[in-house]
This record gives C-alpha cells, sequence and structure tokens, in this order.
C-alpha cells in the first residue's frame, strides 16, 4: 500500500477504473447465483488514496449500481442487498481515505523533525555558532527538587540556578 501512496493521482485513478471495469464485464459475462460486487471494493480502496469524501461516496453508488445492474438477484432482495454492497463499498473508501491521511500527516511530521534536526547538527559545527542548551536543576530533581541527595547531585549538574552549556563544549566526568 505504502508504495500506491506514492504514485501519481492519475495513475491510480486509471488502474482504479481498469479493476472497475474488468469487474464489470466479468460480473456481466460470468452468469451464476453469486455477486462479484464485493470486488469493487479494491477499486475504491485505491481511490480513498486520492479523493475526498464525496467523490468516494459517488463512486460508491456508482459500483453499487454496476452490481445491481450486472447481477442475476431477483428483486425482492434487491434493496438489502443494494444497501449492504453500497455501506461495504463506502465504508472500504472512507477508511482507506482516513489511513491515507493518518499516513501522510505521520510522514509529513517525520520529515520535518528529520529538518530540525539536521539544521541544529548543521548550527552545532558551525565554528562560532552554536546551539544553548539551559538546564535548571529542577530538570534533574524535579519540580519540587526531589529528596536532598537528588538536590545536591542536581545542583552539582545544573550549577547554582541555571547554567548554559555550549552545544559540543566537553563536559566533565564524573569524579573530576
Amino acid at each position: 500500500m505504502r508504495g500506491i501512496l506514492q504514485w501519481r493521482p492519475w495513475a491510480v485513478l486509471l488502474l482504479a477504473a481498469a479493476l472497475t471495469s474488468a469487474i464489470a464485464i466479468t460480473d456481466w459475462k460470468i452468469v451464476f447465483e453469486a455477486t462479484l460486487g464485493f470486488l469493487y471494493m479494491f477499486p475504491l480502496v485505491l481511490l480513498g488514496t486520492i479523493w475526498g469524501w464525496k467523490r468516494l461516496l459517488l463512486a460508491a453508488v456508482f459500483c453499487t449500481y454496476l452490481s445491481d445492474r450486472l447481477d442475476p438477484f431477483p428483486v425482492d432482495m434487491q434493496i438489502p442487498r443494494n444497501v449492504l454492497i453500497f455501506m461495504t463499498l463506502a465504508t472500504a473508501g472512507l477508511l482507506a481515505r482516513a489511513v491515507t491521511k493518518a499516513y501522510r500527516r505521520e510522514m509529513d511530521g517525520l520529515a520535518r523533525v528529520e529538518q530540525e534536526m539536521l539544521a541544529r547538527r548543521a548550527a552545532e559545527e558551525q565554528p562560532g555558532g552554536s546551539v544553548d542548551y539551559v538546564f535548571d536543576r529542577r530538570d534533574f530533581a524535579g519540580q519540587s527538587g526531589g529528596p536532598p541527595a537528588v538536590r545536591d547531585a542536581a545542583g552539582d549538574l545544573a550549577g547554582p540556578r541555571h547554567r548554559r552549556i555550549r552545544a559540543g563544549a566537553r563536559l566533565g566526568a564524573v569524579g573530576e
């Protein structure tokens, strides 16, 4: 699925149209007492990666219409079957849309974090350009300061109240 998310929208649309056509022709030519309407789920999942919800619902209506016209079922079961097929197709398409949006949002966030990391690394490596990190003893001992031993250790690490440490500066090892 990740590969399809990187395709151009027109390629996804062409693949979905080809699948829909193949399913419709197969459903029309092969006559047996079963429906192939559930197969329209695959083109709708593809369309869910590129279309909004209104177009997806219209595509689900169209595929339900094709399933209704091309399947040999008696009229007395027609309405419940059409509702079931439409709901299945619409749910599959909308679920694919939601998963696609979440995936793209996560990938955008990951790209933003990577850019920020590279920018920080570049700023740290430049001579004279430093990134200041500010440590507060509360960062080490918690808001309340913790027990006395923790407060003393935090004071040793953070200094009197705040200590600025230049990025790349050598910090003393324990016991120095």
